[in-house]
């Protein structure tokens, strides 16, 4: 079995927990992705009670010493005959392993409990059994046991040589217990919650035999195929179109490799049939590399050869990692089978045959529902539809190469050829958390998706732009998904703030109506509600709006802070309310360390509306004081200081 490490090691030992957990879980990720095991091979064991306080390992003896990459263990009586067999699974092959127990074995006792005032599987109950020995032999129905593991819910109560049961009792969830009665050993029986008396179960008859299967491994083989469902575009390569009109080959070789020779020779040999199939074939010598004199183009091959760059052969080792899930460096040879649009179709990885290579490059015309049955060695039936390109998922893979810029590049590019919804939304976030705001807005202005599906993308873009401050794009987006999200109250709010930011105020009140009346209770709806009817000059709806705001959030600044300004500043009468406005604000300004401006200019108002000039003037000048420091227009608050000196109080329009 694998050890943990008992101590960090000191490169880690000054990383935080959370950063070290993160490193933890990507260096695992990488090391499975190379085909190592999830915990080092971790056989399963079968350790014995020896009745000492200890247990002795005795996987060897019950023939469970098998060379399993284990996971889960599950256990139940298959057949019925009164042992209990085990059911494993595994990391590697075979996946799912039957170990039937055909062992000696002695007497048995098997219960399956029903609840009725508890759950019905009777989860959490417990069977306790006496034999007359004074040992208790007890058994919990679980609803999972072990890791990904589910063993029947039959308890099956081994009882040796014992012949007699001296008294059984069922602990039910919620308390009650029960004596129950009428058990015999050997057999299966049923108890139902509130009938004390077990009932004798039969199994099915006419199980066929179970027989042992013998595993069989296929050999090892150096030459692989890997046929991609769902084609995907390579980034563009120097020196490589990336469209044409026919199908290209990209082949890595070096003059050292024999079966690389073996490979460029049969092509060259038999040029013709590959013209005749319209495959154009460009030979990437690597041995080039490591600075040797070897010649670029070996015997006279008659297609396209040159020497294969660093960047070439990373770009072509990232796209291997990202959809060949055995994350193995790459041999040579290998082989890329691009269709015309350049998106890969085939990985070969050693020879492939001249008939294969024909094959696939006629299987390339094919409909890519008809072509993807040649990504699988055996026939059967789809149960999905087609995969989609995964254009985002080898732009991460760059962007974690370390790489960011090619990820941007090739999403660029991609968006040229091929049109994505989802790439387009993923390539301009990419944007906006690069600052890059204008090239964000060109990308999402490029979303034509109208239909009920796809207007996601139409909203999830005017969210993002209006994160940004974007806010008439993000209006427009916005607007092209109302139909389809008109009874969403969140989507109401968000359009409802483009549509003010954007001057719109008659729409953004429609909007922020049709939130408060799918959530009343939402306080940040009621206080954007009562921003924009205060600034259509409605102010006794704004102050009932702000007041349900703070009623849902009480003592929340900013509806707080605008409700005591309406209070202090209204130009109707019946509406202001000084004193009122006095109590709501002084809270808010102890609250924030009375230095804040804006509370501070409200304060000062609503003292003026109550006759207190002088302490209006004070406030309005400690309220100077800070906007300067902060570099805020100080223009309202000279004008209002004037009135406050001038002994009138400061009206709004």
């Amino acid at each position: 079995m694998s050890q943990s490490p008992q101590n960090l090691s000191a490169a880690l030992a000054d990383v935080k927990a959370s950063d070290r957990y993160k490193l933890g879980w990507k260096a695992l990720t990488e090391l499975i992705g190379q085909g190592r095991s999830f915990s080092g091979n971790e056989s399963n064991c079968f350790f014995l009670n020896t009745r000492d306080g200890r247990f002795t390992d005795a996987s060897a003896t019950t023939g469970l010493s098998l060379y399993d990459d284990g996971r889960a263990v599950a256990v139940c009586d298959w057949d019925f005959d009164g042992r209990q067999d085990i059911w494993v699974s595994n990391r590697n092959a075979p996946r799912v392993r039957l170990l039937r127990n055909s062992s000696r074995g002695g007497d048995w006792l098997a219960l399956r409990l029903s609840g009725t005032l508890s759950n019905k599987d009777a989860i959490g109950a417990r069977v306790v059994i006496d034999l007359g020995d004074n040992k208790l032999r007890s058994k919990t129905v679980r609803a999972g046991d072990g890791f990904l593991a589910q063993s029947s819910k039959w308890l099956h109560f081994g009882l040796g040589n014992k012949a007699t049961i001296s008294s059984a009792k069922v602990y039910w969830p919620g308390g009650k217990v029960e004596k129950i009665s009428g058990l015999k050993i050997n057999q299966y029986h049923t108890i139902e919650q509130g009938k004390e008396q077990a009932v004798l179960w039969k199994p099915p008859t006419g199980n066929s035999a179970i027989k042992t299967s013998k595993i069989t491994f296929n050999e090892l083989n150096d030459n692989t195929r890997t046929w991609l469902i769902g084609r995907i575009p390579l980034p563009r390569l120097e020196g490589i179109p990336d469209t044409g009109d026919s199908p290209k080959l990209i082949n890595l070789w070096s003059e050292s490799c024999a079966p690389c020779v073996a490979e460029i020779s049969e092509w060259t040999k038999h040029e013709k049939q590959i013209r005749d199939a319209g495959l154009d074939i460009f030979a990437l010598n690597v041995g080039l590399l490591d600075g040797n004199q070897q010649k670029t183009t070996p015997l006279t091959f008659p297609f396209n050869s040159r020497k294969a760059s660093p960047e070439i052969l990373d770009v072509l080792d990232i796209f291997h990692r990202t959809f060949v899930e055995l994350q193995q460096p790459l041999p040579i040879p290998t082989s890329f089978l691009l269709d015309k649009e350049g998106r890969v179709a085939a990985i070969y990885k050693g020879h492939v045959p001249l008939s294969t290579l024909l094959d696939d490059v006629a299987l390339l015309s094919k409909p890519e529902s008809e072509a993807r049955d040649a990504a699988v060695p055996f026939s059967g039936r789809w149960a999905s539809d087609l995969f989609p390109p995964q254009a985002i998922r080898l732009a991460e893979s760059f962007a974690t190469a370390g790489n960011p810029s090619l990820r941007k590049r090739y999403l660029k590019d991609y968006l040229l050829r091929f049109e994505s919804e989802e790439t387009r939304l993923y390539l301009g976030r990419i944007l906006l958390d690069e600052n890059n705001l204008e090239q964000a807005v060109r990308v999402f202005a490029g979303i034509s998706a109208t239909t009920e599906t796809e207007a996601e993308y139409h909203r999830s873009a005017g969210i993002l732009l209006l994160k940004y401050n974007q806010i008439r794009p993000a209006r427009n987006h916005l607007r092209a998904a109302l139909s389809v999200y008109k009874d969403n109250p969140d989507f109401r709010f968000n359009l409802g703030i483009a549509e003010a930011g954007s001057g719109n105020l008659v729409e953004s009140l429609n909007h922020f109506r049709a939130c408060v009346r799918m959530k009343p209770a939402d306080a940040v709806a009621h206080f954007q509600l009562g921003n924009a009817l205060q600034a259509t000059g409605k102010g006794h709806d704004a102050v009932t709006h702000y007041r349900k705001s703070l009623q849902v959030r009480p003592g929340w600044m900013f509806p707080a802070n605008n409700l005591a300004w309406l209070l202090s500043t209204h130009p109707d009468s019946e509406l202001r309310n000084g004193e009122e406005a006095v109590k709501l604000i002084s809270p808010i300004i102890k609250a924030d360390g009375g230095k804040n401006h804006t509370t501070l200019s409200t304060l000062a108002a609503a003292l003026a509306e109550t006759g207190d000039f002088k302490g209006a003037i004070e406030t309005t000048m400690r309220a100077l004081h800070y906007a300067q420091s902060v570099g805020a227009n100080d223009a309202g608050l000279r004008a209002a200081l004037s009135n406050y000196r001038n002994g009138k109080a400061f009206r709004g329009k």
